[in-house]
């Protein structure tokens, strides 16, 4: 009786102990797998972060534009590269402005066609550069040379083609949202004004857009690169249009609030911020299914935006000229 009582007490304890083991084995595995996933995620992070699509050669027959003359441009960098791109001008016509337009983060130039088309209705000329290591550019993506590359765009059409920078609206969808912020705060910081910033599709931060995208993975810690937009925007005195779709779960748009946020109430020329919500539209669709309505806004935003000011009444006429070039 003792030897079966001895027994029938240790089986409990035997139990529980085999319990705890197969508990510490479980949670030792699954931080295993969360440490390994953390791991590569960091390690191949850049790759999570610029898909590029390599095309050679890009020609301008690409963009599918019918009533825009396209050519081919080059753009000198500051480490010897040349990034090819295009110059889409209205035909037959006088352009209102020029629009910079920066694309995102997957694909090429050629994957832009649509947003061209957008601005081709608008009667805007369009500067398009692909980024280093996308479409037909040689180079590696990434932070530090996208926003040196976007210095020397900008010196391109300012000091090479004369374009006057309160001409010039800076645009950018996704990624290139944060390309086109830091230009705009790093020209109005040092006093020269774009004629407008437009982002669509935008986050306030890399490491926001991270985490929504790995809510269990550390990437505030892990990331080597940041785009703090939201921080950059603040420094952003032109006018300001931020665009996003009610459905985006790629960057959702409670993440084009905070970026919204963080901008000045108003312009210098006290034009206030405007934000257009696009309904139904999801990240990759706000182009396509939202066009149309972005067309109008964009329409209207540059409208709000005086031609002339400060009394210089010949700034049309050096508009025209610089385009023609």
């Amino acid at each position: 009786m003792d030897s079966d009582s001895s027994a029938a007490r240790s089986a409990p304890r035997k139990r529980r102990l085999f319990g705890k083991m197969l508990g510490c084995r479980v949670l030792v595995a699954l931080l295993s797998s969360y440490f390994s996933v953390g791991a590569a995620a960091a390690i191949f992070q850049h790759r999570l972060v610029y898909k590029p699509i390599q095309k050679e050669p890009i020609e301008p027959e690409d963009s599918r534009l019918e009533h825009m003359a396209v050519s081919t441009i080059q753009v000198p960098t500051h480490d010897g590269l040349m990034l090819n791109g295009w110059r889409a001008t209205p035909i037959d016509r006088s352009p209102r402005c020029a629009v910079l337009f920066f694309h995102g983060n997957f694909g090429n130039r050629t994957w832009c066609w649509r947003t061209l088309k957008m601005f081709e209705e608008l009667n805007v000329e369009v500067w398009l550069i692909d980024y280093r290591g996308y479409g037909d550019n040689s180079g590696t993506p990434n932070e530090e040379d996208f926003q040196e590359d976007a210095r020397s765009t900008w010196s391109l059409l300012t000091e090479t083609h004369g374009i006057p920078s309160d001409e010039i609206v800076i645009c950018g969808y996704s990624l290139g949202g944060a390309v086109a912020v830091g230009l705009a705060s790093e020209l109005c910081e040092t006093g020269i004004e774009p004629r407008g910033l437009i982002t669509v599709a935008t986050f306030p931060s890399l490491a926001d857009a991270a985490a929504e995208r790995f809510p269990l993975l550390p990437v505030r810690l892990m990331l080597n690169e940041q785009w703090p937009s939201a921080r950059q925007m603040k420094l952003v005195t032109c006018p300001i249009l931020h665009v996003h779709g009610t459905h985006d779960r790629i960057v959702p748009m409670g993440l084009g609030r905070k970026l919204f946020a963080a901008a000045p109430a108003h312009s210098t020329n006290d034009i206030p911020k405007q934000f257009l919500e696009l309904p139904k539209c999801d990240h990759l669709s706000v182009f396509r299914d939202g066009r149309q309505a972005c067309g109008l806004k964009i329409d209207e935003f540059l409208d709000q935006i005086p031609d002339l000011q400060d009394g210089d009444s010949g700034r049309d006429v050096i508009m025209t000229s610089a385009l023609s070039r």
